[in-house]
């Protein structure tokens, strides 16, 4: 996998990927008036589409349930511990 930062002829940057070699170059990213603004997006679209596989985690239903309902739990003892240490100090 290539990259580029190209000079189009409407005076644009544009930030380009080659999947393998001889596959034409694909654009990526939206046009940028500056090269470091094509660079920046380009190395933006490679950390979300290339480092993180693109694919969003798959999350199970019931671990997904689990930690909002221990989160809310750890919130309701919190505040029930706060509302007992102030009547006590008050």
């Amino acid at each position: 996998m290539k990259f580029r930062v190209r000079y189009t002829s409407v005076n644009d940057w544009v930030g380009e990927t080659q999947y393998a070699k001889g596959e034409p170059w694909v654009r990526v990213t939206n046009y940028c008036f500056t090269q470091y603004g094509a660079k920046h997006a380009l190395r933006k679209w490679y950390k979300k589409h290339v480092i993180n596989g693109g694919v969003a985690e798959e999350m199970n239903e019931t671990d997904l349930m689990h930690r909002d309902v221990s989160l809310l739990v750890f919130l309701a003892a919190v505040g029930f511990i706060a509302v007992l240490v102030g009547c006590i100090l008050f």
